[in-house]
């Protein structure tokens, strides 16, 4: 499979905004004492605002689905 340049570049522009808006938002995390729960080292839950699971083709569907179940399970457990 071949990307354009055009296509790699806006996936390089988009994983530096996310990497900014990460860097704005898990501050005030840290100083709560709490709030960011890694999940393995493929998954992290984000206390009240988002759970992120890595979904890279080198993992099965099997070990994304324990993932994302573990991230519902501190979703229930900090939420509700």
């Amino acid at each position: 499979m071949k990307v354009s340049w055009d296509t790699m570049w806006a996936a390089i522009a988009l994983a530096i905004m996310v990497t900014v808006a990460a860097l704005l938002v898990t501050p005030p995390m840290f100083s709560g004492g709490g709030g960011i729960h890694p999940i393995g080292g493929e998954a992290v839950y984000l206390q009240g605002e988002a759970c992120v699971v890595n979904t890279t083709t080198d993992r099965s569907l099997g070990e994304i689905e324990e993932d994302m179940a573990h991230c519902l399970k501190l979703v229930r457990e900090n939420q509700f």
